[in-house]
Formats: C-alpha cells, sequence, structure tokens
C-alpha cells in the first residue's frame, strides 16, 4: 500500500516533523537539535550529550526552570524579558549579562558587551555591558574589542594599542613603539619597565627620550631625528653621522 499524506488522520497527526513523521502538534515533535524543530521552537534536547527531547515555543516551563538548553539556538523565539541576556558560553538566558561566563574574545559576549578576561587562554572570564567600573576603571581590558556600542568614555577617548583607555596618545603606556598610536615613539624599547609614547623622540634640551630610534613607529608621520643627529644607528641611537655609530 502506498501512503499519501492524505491518510494521515487530520484530527491526531496533523503537524508534519523535519523528520518526516507526521505528529499531533509541533510540541509532539522528538529531537536533539534546534534544526529538528519547526521555526518558532527550541529543542528540549541536547545534540551534544545525545539526549533527546522535544520542540516547544516555550523555552522555560511553568516553574521558570530553562528547559531548551541553549538559547542561541531558538529558532525564533528569543529569552524572556526577565532573563533576556543570552549568554553564548552556556546558552543560559540570564537578568545580567556579567552572569555571562566569557572567553577572550567580545564575540563571546551578547551584543552590547565586552569581555572581563585576563588573556590567559585557560581561564574563562566574564561579560560586562558599560565596560567600565563605576568609579571609572576601566574593567573590559582590552578597548581594540570594544565594538557593539561600547566605547571609551570622552575624559579617555583614545584607545591605546595595549587596550587601555587613555586621555590623550601621549598618555599611553608602552614597553615598545609597538605599544604606541602610529606617529609616536615609546620611551623604553622592550627593557621590561613600562614607558610613555611620545610624538618627540628627543626632549627640549636634545636628549634622546626613545632609545631606538630603528622603531619609531612611523617615523615619516611626524617623528624625526634632528637635523643634527640624522642617522640612526642599528645600536638605536640617533648621531651626527654614520662614523659616530658605536661600532
Amino acid at each position: 500500500m502506498i501512503f499519501t499524506a492524505s491518510l494521515a488522520p487530520t484530527t491526531s497527526l496533523s503537524a508534519a516533523a523535519p523528520d518526516r513523521r507526521c505528529a499531533a502538534n509541533e510540541s509532539a515533535c522528538s529531537c536533539q537539535s534546534h534544526t529538528e524543530c519547526p521555526s518558532g521552537y527550541c529543542c528540549t534536547g541536547d545534540y551534544g550529550k545525545v539526549i533527546t527531547g522535544h520542540c516547544t515555543d516555550s523555552p522555560f516551563d511553568s516553574s521558570g526552570a530553562q528547559v531548551c538548553p541553549d538559547c542561541y539556538y531558538y529558532n525564533g523565539i528569543s529569552c524572556p524579558a526577565a532573563k533576556r541576556s543570552c549568554c553564548s558560553v552556556t546558552g543560559a538566558c540570564v537578568d545580567d549579562v556579567a552572569a555571562c561566563p566569557c572567553y577572550y574574545s567580545q564575540y563571546y559576549c551578547p551584543s552590547g558587551c565586552c569581555t572581563v578576561y585576563d588573556y590567559n587562554y585557560n581561564s574563562i572570564g566574564h561579560c560586562s555591558a558599560t565596560g567600565f567600573f563605576s568609579n571609572g576603571t576601566q574593567e573590559c581590558p582590552n578597548c581594540n574589542d570594544f565594538r557593539n556600542g561600547i566605547s571609551c568614555p570622552a575624559n579617555k577617548k583614545v584607545c591605546c594599542p595595549n587596550g587601555q583607555c587613555a586621555a590623550s596618545s601621549a598618555a599611553c603606556t608602552c614597553q615598545g613603539s609597538s605599544f604606541c598610536p602610529v606617529g609616536y615613539c615609546c620611551t623604553e624599547d622592550y627593557s621590561g619597565r613600562l614607558g610613555k609614547c611620545t610624538s618627540a623622540p628627543f626632549n627640549s634640551n636634545g636628549k634622546q627620550v626613545c632609545p631606538n630610534c630603528n622603531n619609531w613607529n612611523g617615523a615619516n608621520n611626524g617623528v624625526y631625528s634632528p637635523a643634527d643627529k640624522g642617522t640612526c644607528c642599528s645600536s638605536g641611537e640617533c648621531v651626527a653621522s654614520q662614523t659616530s655609530c658605536p661600532s
């Protein structure tokens, strides 16, 4: 006998499941993944743990427990207003983004948040909706990762290459010139000490303050040796002529 759709009872088996079975309704469709549910339904199962569940249009039960384990795959439905933030790492709906754990990138946080993470790839941080504590201290360590609506505040509007927000480019701390904005060099050259970024490699007394003229991070964009010390030695010193370079 050939089975056709017209042979399926219309009263008790009215919904067509993605696995081609006929079911009484969408909630009767079994699943391990959201891809096995119709649009607007999430899955109470877990593909990774090989747990079979069913499709539902209510990701939370009457007691408030989350029954669809991964909000990142809610297939057209959302976390409820009381727990509106979806944590991409755990799949949990939470009321405060600070409850979302995250790894090294802001992409692990909900939209409009940044990651509070110490860049130890074996650790887990959390998400922040502001990037800063109430006292103005920077909470998210890397302003270069500030996206989704977060930016450095008006009083520290410059994002330094090292990830810190600063009042000006000259306020950026550095270990070497690669930690400075283009056109600025560092007063330290990977000595293990923190220096400052400056657009003037020589001070008013003519003393060289950026120790390595070979690494001035865009000298042609505003950082030059003075005319009387126009030769950059391989040792990093600016001198009057090549013959003055240390041997």
